[in-house]
């Protein structure tokens, strides 16, 4: 059976880079792969390939491997380090990271040939049935078991036995749950901020209310208040008809009436008199200082109209109208007394008769002036007295409506500030409310569950087997260092890894809460514990057997129901092979199915 690698003539499987064409090429089949006209063509080529990329630095079957055959799904990561090792061990070097000795690109090229056909270095016949497809070889499994180096045997070391772990971690175990159901676990760092704000709140709310006054109170001082308006307003309007009750007193004083400079005697006329009525003084001021109006008329005189008989306006006419009579007859030294033509000693008894009345009359007349006068002195002082007390009436009312505003705006201020707490009040509860008084997520409040329900049995659990898996984690630590010292190279250390992460999560998991970071170590233990117990539950066996169990089924028989998939490599060879029997058992493999369909397209 032929692999690609010999059908092509191409030990090393390599592909050509774009616009590069190796010595002694003549194509490119459908994967890439170059094809040479002859073995020796394929080999030199490679042979050219491993100098090239040992003068680029890659010196180490480590960097030699991840370059030649790069990470991806041809080239799975187990193939690689398979790779890596055999071609370590062809070069008999210690590790994958040691570099390739002087003049070995020959047996370089010797590995890689025979790792990319799967036959044995140095073997040139053709490989028949199962195994040549994949690549193991013609020797049986105890022949390659038998040339693969024995580890070194390994003795443990000396230690604490698993009895006495497991009673000493119990032991531990109980003093740490013991101690965990004694702590108590305090508040969050956040919960206690708020309830120190709920408490300054607090604190405001009731400063707020004993500075205040309560909303009854507020209510009584705006009554108040509108009350002592009302009061102002009264006294504003008492105080107006006071000083209206003034001014009318003030003004009903009244003067003598004293006759005109320059009259003739009984007659009148020109300025205004003070204290006579107004009809006079328009008669007065209508005959003007050319006629000279008897008194005697002037008191007759009642309105301003023309067509009065008592109109100043009509006496004028018939004034005048006796005077012009008189002068008309020519009545000498007679004068006009009322409607008869006198002598004048009569004429003067008259007028001397009329003016006695006249004085009488205005004797009379002063004197009712007079007691008019003190009545309205004494109106007016008594009106002066009621404007002063009303005027301090409403400076009074004034004054208290001024108290009472500034008593209802420091009330209304008080009540705000007694608003504002209490808003502050219920807003710091809220937050409290939602604030969660423990530790807080998952983990802390795992830690803080842990240490209420049975700390102590939980306790011995944690520690029993938290000491049992340190000392396992210790024996594989010092086994693989052992193992490295004695031959150089690392061994797996899954195994310490896991133990020891088991020991670690096993100690979080008893640490007491005394704080919310503790709790949440504690949590972190407990849950990680939890999680490398399913780790072990889920885990089949050790990788290195499931490996084995792995090829084990590849190399069961053909008839078995349900072949295991192959990788790249493999189903390459299968169908570079040829073999129909095995193509049709493993025709739903993906990478089988995959070539055959692009070699359907080939051809």
């Amino acid at each position: 059976m032929t692999s690609i690698a010999e059908y092509n003539n191409n030990p090393g499987n390599l592909r050509p880079p774009p616009k590069v064409k190796y010595e002694g090429q003549i194509g490119v089949d459908e994967r890439g792969f170059a094809i040479f006209e002859n073995a020796e063509a394929g080999r030199n080529a490679l042979i050219q390939d491993i100098l090239i990329k040992q003068r680029r630095g890659l010196n180490t079957p480590e960097s030699f491997i991840d370059r030649y055959a790069p990470a991806g799904a041809e080239n799975p990561d187990e193939d690689r380090e398979n790779y890596k090792m055999r071609l370590a061990q062809h070069l008999g070097l210690k590790s994958t990271s040691d570099p390739f000795p002087k003049g070995s690109e020959q047996k370089i090229a010797d590995l890689i040939a025979s790792f990319e056909s799967g036959q044995p270095i140095g073997q040139k016949q053709d490989k028949k049935g199962y195994e040549a497809i994949f690549g193991v070889g013609t020797l049986t499994e105890s022949q390659r078991m038998a040339e693969e180096p024995e580890p070194p045997e390994y003795k443990a070391p000396e230690g604490m036995s698993k009895e006495d772990a497991a009673l000493y971690g119990g032991a531990a175990g109980l003093v740490a749950g013991q101690v965990a159901k004694s702590t108590k676990v305090p508040t969050s760092a956040k919960y206690d901020a708020a309830v120190e704000r709920l408490n300054d709140a607090r604190d405001r709310l009731t400063v707020a209310q004993k500075s205040g006054v309560g909303g009854q109170a507020l209510a009584d001082l705006e009554n108040e208040l509108r009350m002592r308006r009302g009061v102002a307003t009264q006294a504003a309007d008492e105080l107006k008809l006071a000083e209206a009750e003034l001014k009318a007193a003030r003004s009903a004083a009244t003067a003598p009436i004293t006759a005109a400079p320059g009259a003739a005697p009984g007659r009148a006329s020109g300025p205004k008199v003070a204290g006579a009525s107004a009809s006079s003084n328009y008669a007065r001021a209508l005959a003007g200082q050319q006629h000279q109006l008897p008194e005697a008329l002037l008191a007759q005189v009642e309105d301003y109209t023309k067509s009065s008989p008592k109109g100043a306006h009509t006496l004028i006419r018939q004034d005048l109208e006796k005077l012009r009579r008189i002068q008309q007859i020519g009545g000498g030294g007679f004068e006009l007394s009322g409607d008869v033509m006198v002598p004048p000693n009569e004429a003067a008894r008259r007028a001397a008769a009329m003016e006695a009345e006249l004085a009488q009359r205005q004797a009379a007349d002063a004197a009712e002036r007079a007691r008019l006068a003190q009545e309205a002195q004494a109106k007016a002082a008594a009106a002066d007295q009621r404007v002063q007390a009303a005027k301090q009436a409403r400076r009074a009312a004034g004054t208290a409506v001024g108290e009472q505003s500034q008593a209802v705006k420091k009330a209304r201020e008080d009540a705000k500030s007694v608003a504002k707490a209490q808003s502050a009040v219920n807003v710091a509860e809220a937050r409290v409310a939602r604030t969660p008084s423990g530790p807080e997520g998952i983990f802390g409040k795992t830690g803080e569950a842990t240490a209420k329900a049975a700390p102590r049995v939980l306790g011995v659990v944690s520690g029993a087997a938290t000491w049992l898996t340190a000392t396992e984690a210790w024996k594989e630590w010092n086994k693989a260092m052992d193992t490295f010292k004695k031959t150089g190279t690392m061994p797996p250390i899954s195994d310490a890894v896991v133990r020891t992460l088991e020991a670690f999560f096993g100690g979080l998991s008893m640490v007491p809460p005394y704080s919310p970071p503790t709790a949440i170590m504690r949590g972190v233990g407990t849950l990680g514990g939890l999680g490398m117990l399913g780790y072990e539950v889920l885990k089949n066996a050790d990788p290195r057997d499931a490996r084995k169990s792995a090829l084990a089924a590849r190399r069961a028989p053909l008839d078995m129901p349900t072949p295991a998939p192959l990788s790249p490599r493999e189903a390459e060879n299968l169908v570079a092979s040829g073999d129909h029997r095995l193509i049709n058992i493993y025709q739903n493999d993906p990478q089988v199915a995959r070539l055959l369909r692009l070699s359907q397209v080939t051809q």
